[in-house]
């Protein structure tokens, strides 16, 4: 496979894996209901996607670089939210 043809898939990747998180920002937010998620989850994942990135940009890995930056943003969200729901409902 070709080191273009390698990257273009890194790229869908990235992009599948990232936007995945978009429904469940939507329904975090829509619906403000939170019981069912995992703080635990996506903290764990949130350190993941942390060291990915950091591996993405020691090896100047692209696709890794910006997935990685999007998904931490996203994971960041849902956490944040979720605190905060969880803290304005044991007020």
């Amino acid at each position: 496979m070709e080191n273009s043809s390698i990257e273009y898939l890194g790229y869908v990747a990235g992009i599948l894996t990232t936007f995945g998180m978009l429904p469940q920002i939507i329904t975090l937010f829509k619906t403000k209901e939170h019981s069912g998620i995992s703080l635990g989850y996506f903290l764990t994942l949130f350190v993941g996607v942390v060291l990915w990135e950091i591996y993405g940009i020691l090896t100047a890995a692209t696709p890794i670089i910006i997935a990685n930056f999007v998904t931490g943003l996203f994971l960041f969200i849902i956490i944040a939210q979720v605190v905060y729901l969880r803290r304005k409902d044991n007020e």
